[in-house]
């Protein structure tokens, strides 16, 4: 193998290393609270963008649990559509979706993931 050879592959290596030691995307939600049911009782598209066939943007909704201790409360929820027809749910009012209940409960202002 001559010098000039081993330059890209030294770059690409060094690349990997580097790659190896950054942090990784963070999740969207923080699981550890649980799942519960809720029914969707409306929805606000405004931040919905119709790009061809597919949709991204927030989806923001207005949900009443209906599991748990805090059954009948009524909560925003936000769902993010990513333009992935295979993984995304746009709601309507009557469905039912499950949201993230973080583990230290909602706070004044705070959305649940739908």
């Amino acid at each position: 193998m001559k010098k000039r050879d081993c330059i890209p592959v030294l770059a690409l290596a060094l690349l990997c290393v580097v790659m190896w030691f950054m942090p990784s995307a963070h999740p969207v939600a923080d699981d550890s609270g649980g799942s519960l049911r809720a029914r969707v009782l409306s929805v606000d598209d405004g931040d919905v963008t119709l790009a061809g066939m597919l949709e991204y943007g927030t989806q923001y909704l207005e949900v009443e649990i209906l599991d748990g201790p805090n059954a009948g409360k009524r909560l925003r929820a936000e769902n993010e559509l990513r333009a992935q027809l295979d993984f995304d749910k746009k709601f309507r009012p009557g469905d039912t979706a499950v949201v993230v209940w973080p583990e230290g409960g909602v706070k004044e202002g705070e959305s649940l993931i739908a």
